[in-house]
């Protein structure tokens, strides 16, 4: 059994990787998470596992958000608030 402590280093070293160089090929960083997130969950020694809803409903979603309405331009807003 691998170390949990190792899964999460190497997650943090290859999203790293991926945000410094993804922009060089011109390509959305996220895509290519997607796509190696969907290379490993094909692998066979790869187990399955769920996520309760309640975690990314109270864990993960806020701070996307909050993250979010941060980086939104207040110009942008205005001019959208009639149609939202």
């Amino acid at each position: 059994m691998i170390d949990p402590l190792l899964i999460v280093v190497g997650g943090i070293v290859v999203v790293s990787l991926v945000t410094v160089i993804a922009p060089r090929f011109n390509i959305a960083g996220p895509l290519v998470l997607m796509a190696i997130g969907l290379g490993v969950s094909l692998l066979p020694f790869v187990p399955a596992f769920t996520i309760p809803p309640d975690v990314i409903l109270i864990g993960v979603l806020p701070p996307l958000l909050y993250s979010a309405a941060l980086q939104l331009p207040a110009i942008e807003f205005r001019r959208d608030f009639a149609p939202i």
